[in-house]
């Protein structure tokens, strides 16, 4: 129930974090950058929530694996990874497949 917990958790976290990527990627400098999180509240609430998330994700992860935060930042990588090639049109080649088959064997040897 508590891997159950924390996948749940990272994905809303790191969909989250994606979509902030997604509406912050295009930054006209150094500056606005810094700010894009503060700037709007939805960008506010976007990062607040993801970090919550985040946070809840590695707790209920740490109940049941001491490689918690391996696997929680991978399942993570994998999520963006998908967010990417659906919403923001990534796209998808045999490297970056290859890539997550690494990821997902790494996490998979962890446990």
């Amino acid at each position: 129930m508590n891997w159950f917990l924390a996948i749940i958790a990272t994905v809303v976290s790191y969909t989250l974090f994606s979509y902030f990527g997604l509406r912050t990627g295009a930054a006209a400098s150094f500056q606005h950058a810094l700010l894009a999180p503060v700037a709007s509240i939805i960008n506010f609430g976007l990062i607040l929530f993801g970090s919550a998330g985040f946070g809840v994700a590695t707790y209920y992860a740490l109940k049941s694996s001491p490689f918690a935060i391996t696997a929680v930042i991978s399942i993570g990588l994998i999520v963006s990874f998908v967010f990417s090639s659906l919403f923001a049109d990534g796209r998808v080649t045999v490297t970056r497949l290859l890539g997550l088959g690494v990821i997902v064997a790494g996490v998979w040897l962890l446990r």
